[in-house]
């Protein structure tokens, strides 16, 4: 029986042409001809793209609007929106670039050639590193907004655990600054009287601090619980989680510089005898422990 000459859909073909020849494309064993169908591929993806965009766009626009309730000032609140719509628009186009890359992919995985099978390895490496592009363009907008306020509530509810007053906490977000609590404390409550005036005063600063790393503790685990059906939702939390537990980490040791009397957390609980270092090491120990939790937790279940 005489082979036939492969045949490809000329449109799908013009995407490789410069690279692959028809020449280099093998038949299969029953010397059929081998078409390339991408139509349904291509729209996967593209719906693919616009949905996670849509999603994201919904996410970041709750995310800034909530933040913009804590902003003083309009160029405050433009300036998060903004930035909501720029990491949309940025992830939107990075998303563009990987549905591209993995069409591309898709189709050389039809061509059975050393060539094709180099490029298929190449360009999934290079996938799986672009994946994560998104989520770190994503975070910049979560420590901005999200982070700031799970930071800034911390040190609020603490306040007012600690701290009796006819006014309560306030909570002021300077856009890509960071944020500021205002509280009085002259006077503790009961729970304040029985920790001391001096532990309370340690316990609010580092209140911040504390509920954003256990904030980042839960994403971990939540992510590796996810991280086999939902991989993006995984990496997201999981680039989220390291974000702010690098910028909490940068924000302890800025402590050792920093000057007095500018409400910086780590630098009151230097001076209360709890050195920036050592914050740094729990605030990292945290969430390894946590991790780690859940990788002897996979590896018993998996010798059981």
């Amino acid at each position: 029986m005489t082979c036939l000459a492969p045949t490809i859909n000329q449109p799908q073909f013009k995407f490789y042409k410069t690279y692959y020849p028809p020449a280099a494309i093998n038949t299969n064993k029953d010397c059929k001809t081998k078409t390339i169908n991408t139509p349904d591929l291509k729209h996967e993806i593209i719906k693919s793209v616009a949905l996670s965009s849509l999603k994201e766009l919904a996410i970041s626009l709750v995310l800034a609007g909530i933040t913009c309730a804590f902003v003083a000032t309009p160029i405050g609140m433009a300036t998060v929106l903004g930035t909501a719509v720029a990491v949309v628009a940025i992830n939107t186009l990075i998303r563009s670039g990987i549905g591209a890359l993995t069409y591309k992919t898709e189709n050389l995985k039809n061509i059975h050639t050393k060539q094709a099978e180099k490029a298929v390895k190449r360009n999934e490496t290079v996938i799986s590193f672009l994946q994560y592009l998104a989520p770190i363009s994503f975070s910049v907008l979560d420590l901005t907004t999200r982070d700031v306020l799970v930071h800034e509530g911390g040190h609020a509810l603490a306040a007012t655990l600690l701290y009796a007053s006819e006014h309560s906490p306030t909570v002021e977000v300077m856009p890509l600054e960071g944020g500021a609590t205002t509280f009085f404390n002259q006077t503790l409550t009961p729970l304040g009287n029985a920790i001391g005036e001096k532990a309370s005063g340690l316990i609010v600063s580092a209140a911040g601090a504390a509920a954003s790393i256990l904030f980042a503790a839960v994403n971990l685990g939540v992510a590796h619980l996810l991280k086999d059906k939902c991989p993006e939702l995984s990496r997201y939390l999981n680039v989220m989680a390291i974000a702010s537990i690098a910028q909490h980490a940068l924000y302890a040791i800025s402590a050792l510089w920093a000057s007095a009397g500018n409400g910086h957390d780590f630098l009151a609980l230097w001076v209360g005898g709890i050195h920036p270092v050592a914050s740094v090491v729990t605030m990292v120990a945290i969430p390894l422990l946590v991790k780690g939790a859940f990788f002897t937790y996979d590896y018993v279940k998996g010798k059981i």
